[in-house]
């Protein structure tokens, strides 16, 4: 169920269409500077051209939420362009990889010598992620354009995709093609008087209700459990914000769903210290709530890319096989949670070059040289 846009959405929407994003090149690469609207035009017409029909292209998640209500204090980083495609054939995936890494080569500066740039260097130079998803339910890819202050340009081709939100506040897509070929047709300025109609809609269901729970702040979600990893680290961060969950029986609660699907996806001596570290929505007071998850959010890409703090060390000539395992510092009194403990993660390449989980300590943060590892493990020798 949608809804349309009013004037002062439009405008805001056209004016970050509009806005240049930089495009930071890796080594000697120079910046490409990108209109939104620009990349979204030429990388359509190309796959146009190439015989991959676009069904419609959408703006989707916390920029979306920014266009509709910018009060909300969400703010927005990451620009999440959505084509809807047919991907049912392997070329199909390769076709939109390929066109995008063209696309970069035209956004270029002048005087810049293309003949010797192939894709593959473009790809090195400029793309920060590369996703492929090709499951029963799931057929979709992402390429995010690289911006050194997190402003990443992502293009997301979708086929089909089992969820693509996790709280009402975030499930907004706004259907861009209107606007878009209002500029390309049009010599007259828009004006209140003189504009496109664009058409919101909200994944969660209800447009309405989505945008109600946008501007008042409410934290609200359905089927949590299909939420998967990162969703309460969304939560946290919605917590932060001054967002509440909407009052709900404790067992039913975003967080109490959300926690054991998170627990999965990090390592067993670091989940061991989050559990109980994030209390149940209904237990949390206007005060606690932001002192139990306001550096979780810090620098959430950390969560899933935690490597495992065993080492496993190459088989003997007798044909065995030994685990290390680096100690994990204890927690001392003052740390409140598990968010604490990501802000002293870092990661530094150990003697063999390779990268490696170490915990900066402080005066009241010493190893604890005698903790066990659930394979059990001995503390690895200094």
């Amino acid at each position: 169920m949608g809804d349309g846009l009013g004037w002062p959405q439009v405008k805001r929407l056209d004016a970050l269409l509009s806005e240049p994003i930089p495009i930071h090149g890796r080594g000697n690469f120079p910046t490409l500077s990108v209109q939104p609207r620009q990349i979204v035009q030429v990388v359509r017409s190309s796959l146009e051209e190439r015989g991959l029909h676009v069904q419609g292209v959408r703006l989707h998640g916390s920029a979306a939420s920014h266009v509709l209500h910018p009060e909300s204090g969400l703010g927005y980083k990451d620009l999440d362009l959505v084509f809807r495609v047919d991907l049912r054939s392997e070329a199909s995936f390769q076709l939109t990889k390929e066109v995008v890494l063209a696309c970069l080569l035209d956004f270029l500066p002048a005087g810049v010598n293309r003949a010797k740039i192939t894709p593959l260097t473009l790809k090195e130079a400029y793309v920060q992620k590369l996703v492929k998803v090709c499951t029963d339910t799931d057929r979709w890819s992402l390429i995010s354009l690289s911006n050194k202050s997190g402003k990443n340009v992502e293009l997301k081709f979708v086929d089909s995709v089992r969820r693509q939100f996790e709280f009402s506040v975030d499930s907004f897509q706004i259907i861009l093609d209107s606007l878009l070929l209002f500029g390309q047709c049009s010599s007259t300025p828009m004006s209140e008087a003189f504009h496109p109609t664009v058409t919101g809609e909200s994944l969660y269901g209800d447009f309405a209700e989505a945008l109600d729970h946008l501007r008042h702040r409410v934290i609200a979600t359905r089927s949590p459990e299909e939420i998967r990893g990162g969703g309460l680290l969304k939560y946290c961060h919605l917590l932060v914000r001054g967002f509440r969950p909407r009052p709900t029986p404790e067992s039913c609660s975003p967080c109490s769903i959300l926690k054991p699907t998170f627990l999965e996806i990090i390592p067993f001596e670091i989940s061991s210290q989050f559990e109980g570290a994030v209390s149940p929505a209904g237990a949390l007071t206007d005060k606690q709530a932001p002192v139990i998850t306001s550096t979780v959010t810090h620098n959430p890409p950390r969560v899933t890319t935690l490597p495992c703090y065993h080492k496993r060390v190459r088989p003997s000539p007798f044909g065995t096989q030994s685990h290390v395992c680096t100690p994990i510092p204890q927690l001392p009194p003052h740390i409140l949670n598990w968010g604490d403990i990501l802000e002293r993660v870092s990661l530094e390449p150990d003697q063999g070059g390779k990268q490696s989980a170490n915990l900066s300590t402080g005066p009241d943060c010493q190893p604890k040289p005698n903790r066990s590892c659930s394979r059990n493990c001995q503390p690895e020798e200094s």
